[in-house]
């Protein structure tokens, strides 16, 4: 984290398996979690609905700026 923290990139996507997933945004890097899976590895995350809400946060994002 202390590596993302110096580089500060506009997008950080990763897609860790574990009940938390979505995005949070701290004014200069989007971190979004795209996980499909919960601990127990069963798919409870629709992709469709992950992109979505990936578009959503970019698309807020950008009204904030």
């Amino acid at each position: 984290m202390f590596r993302v923290e110096q580089l500060k990139p506009l997008d950080h996507v990763f897609f860790h398996i574990h009940y938390g997933y979505g995005g949070v945004y701290d004014k200069n890097t989007l971190y979004f979690n795209t996980a499909t899976c919960n601990e127990r590895y069963q798919p409870i995350h629709a992709k469709e609905n992950e992109m979505k809400g990936y578009e959503k946060f970019i698309n807020d994002k950008n009204k904030e700026l």
